[in-house]
């Protein structure tokens, strides 16, 4: 597996986060038609979270891989946020009882955490409201996909 953003010492996430932002830029410019634009942008969101919560000496809740569901206090449908880093909130896919695997984890600044799935890269959905699965080796949960 490939080093995840928070492994990256200082340097490696300065220079990833810069190269980032400089994409974003290059592919949003209006200069270029660049269908990766909507991925860079999406990138350069990402590692500023990173930085951020290393700026803030916040610990990620969840890693890549993890398995989460909704925690009992959540409601059946969890309000998400666009994964391009809008600030309006649509209602995400995520279900009562069924298991998801986190691909990332953001930090939106003031110690909010989100996370997206694999197979549901559409949505971040606020991380309070999931909890890791503990996986029985022999009866490992099935993965939801959406």
């Amino acid at each position: 597996m490939a080093k995840l953003a928070y492994d990256y010492s200082n340097e490696e996430l300065v220079h990833a986060f810069s190269k980032a932002v400089a994409r974003a830029g290059v592919s949003n410019s209006g200069l270029v038609i660049d269908i990766m634009a909507g991925q860079d942008r999406s990138e350069a969101i990402y590692l500023r979270g990173v930085l951020l919560s290393r700026l803030d000496g916040k610990e990620r809740p969840f890693t890549q891989g993890d398995r989460v569901r909704l925690s009992e206090h959540a409601r059946h449908y969890v309000a998400s946020r666009n994964t391009g880093g809008e600030s309006y909130y649509s209602r995400g896919k995520a279900e009562t009882g069924k298991t998801y695997e986190v691909f990332r984890t953001f930090y939106e600044g003031s110690g909010e955490w989100s996370i997206y799935f694999v197979g549901d890269e559409e949505y971040r959905y606020p991380a309070e409201h999931f909890k890791k699965v503990e996986e029985n080796k022999t009866n490992a949960p099935a993965i939801a996909t959406a």
